[in-house]
């Protein structure tokens, strides 16, 4: 029988812990990456270098993401839909009715 303290999904160890950042942190990364990219590349002259660096911050994010699901399971992903829905829901929750 396997320990619940031994298993890495069981939200306590390292490998759910970095996995659950992935999920978390791909989404900004992956569009904030870009954005930022872009603005670089309507500010300088350089707009292929830094258009080719959004899109590969992009593709990073993607990367980010199976890897996270591969590292923090299911259980991983249930939680972070679940912190992304609280966060995105405070504003909503006091609104009128």
């Amino acid at each position: 029988m396997e320990k619940t303290s031994d298993n890495p999904r069981n939200g306590t160890g390292l490998r759910f812990k970095l996995g659950l950042f992935f999920l978390l942190f791909n989404f900004p990364f992956g569009y904030g990456g870009a954005a930022l990219c872009a603005a670089m590349a309507a500010a300088s002259g350089r707009k292929s270098l830094w258009l080719i660096a959004g899109a590969l911050v992009y593709g990073l994010s993607w990367i980010m993401f199976g890897a996270g699901i591969l590292m923090a399971g299911p259980e991983g992903l249930k939680a972070a839909k679940a912190f992304r829905k609280r966060l995105f829901s405070r504003g909503k929750e006091t609104g009128a009715k």
